[in-house]
Order: structure tokens, then sequence, then C-alpha cells
């Protein structure tokens, strides 16, 4: 799922449809995807709109 959100830019609704389950399934999957990559590579991920 982060592959389709990040790299190939689609949004959650559309990920949604592509994989056949619900929008608030992608929206879990990618929020704990996103933590887990925050704890394995601290300082690498920067919110979006702040300066690296």
């Amino acid at each position: 799922m982060i592959a389709l959100r990040f790299y190939e830019d689609l949004a959650v609704e559309q990920i949604a449809d592509l994989l056949g389950c619900r929008v608030s399934t992608v929206r879990t999957h990618l929020l704990r995807a996103m933590a887990t990559l925050r704890e394995s590579l601290p300082g690498a991920l920067v919110p979006t709109g702040e300066p690296r």
C-alpha cells in the first residue's frame, strides 16, 4: 500500500477499489506502515510541508 500511495500517487479511495477493501482498512494499514518506518528510520521521514 505504501508503494501505491506514494510511488504510484494513488488516492486512498483508489487503493481501496484496486485491492477490494474498505477505505478505512487502507488508511489503517498506511498509518501503521508509516509508524513502523518512522521507528525504523528516525530522522529520515519529514512531515509534509516542513523543510529537511
